[in-house]
């Protein structure tokens, strides 16, 4: 006891102590402040961002893709015999996929990311072709309360699965919710082969686009995770787009 009585009285008369444990302090209180604007702004800064910057270029070298990837789309909707498809978006955040759904598609729109509803509003307004259901907040790894079993005829995902937490859990979703037939569309971001220059590029910038890029992964084998979840069919293709390898096929269930 009377160790920490002389231990005090030295903290109290060493100004330069007093000083560092003032820094320390008043750092780890700005930090906390900083942390708690990050989770209340982040999401709306990139939703904005997503919405006036990063998909609109991205669409533009995409376009082609997607229209090739979605165009099997009615084939689908004939082996299912269902007159309007039923389409299930895993991240759909601003709806930029909406223009290449068929007539008299219904779209289940789901997004971890609430601030993205603004937006997909101005998108189903340009895409009347396609009736858009109310926007649902849930994370595609557990998405139990929102979408029954064996309820929809297509799942799509377009760059979400590089940012997911657990991606065998989404993928084991997607194919709880598919009907018998249906189909996974997707397109994504991938690793490149391992030992070249741009893998190690891809891993040294992931750091930074996990954290910028909400929670994106610039290093993810995401081939691997589709082809061990247990789809009947699976066909892919990849390509190089500038500083990123894309992924982009379909999985039948």
């Amino acid at each position: 006891m009377h160790f920490l009585f002389k231990w005090w009285n030295w903290l109290c008369d060493n100004v330069i102590t007093q000083t560092v444990l003032v820094y320390v302090a008043g750092t780890l209180i700005l930090l906390k402040v900083l942390s708690r604007i990050y989770r209340i702004y982040y999401p709306r800064v990139f939703a904005y961002l997503m919405y006036r910057v990063i998909s609109p270029i991205g669409e533009r070298k995409s376009k082609k893709a997607k229209r090739k990837m979605f165009q099997d789309l009615p084939e689908v909707a004939k082996k299912l015999n269902v007159n309007d498809l039923s389409i299930l978006e895993i991240g759909v955040g601003t709806g930029t996929n909406f223009m290449f759904y068929p007539k008299g598609t219904t779209v289940y729109p789901l997004d971890p990311n609430p601030s993205f509803n603004q937006y997909l509003e101005e998108n189903k307004k340009v895409n009347n072709h396609v009736e858009v259901k109310p926007f649902i907040e849930c994370y595609g790894e557990d998405m139990k309360s929102h979408v029954a079993d064996q309820s929809v005829d297509a799942v799509v995902c377009t760059l979400t699965l590089c940012s997911v937490s657990d991606t065998d859990a989404v993928l084991s979703e997607v194919k709880r919710v598919l009907k018998h037939g249906g189909k996974f569309y997707f397109m994504e971001h991938v690793a490149t082969t391992q030992g070249t220059w741009f893998y190690f590029f891809q891993n040294a910038v992931t750091p930074l686009t996990k954290f910028f890029g909400d929670n994106c992964h610039f290093n993810r084998e995401t081939w691997k995770a589709i082809a061990r979840a247990g789809f009947a069919d699976v066909q892919h293709e990849t390509r190089r787009n500038g500083i990123m390898v894309i992924l982009c096929g379909t999985a039948t269930k």
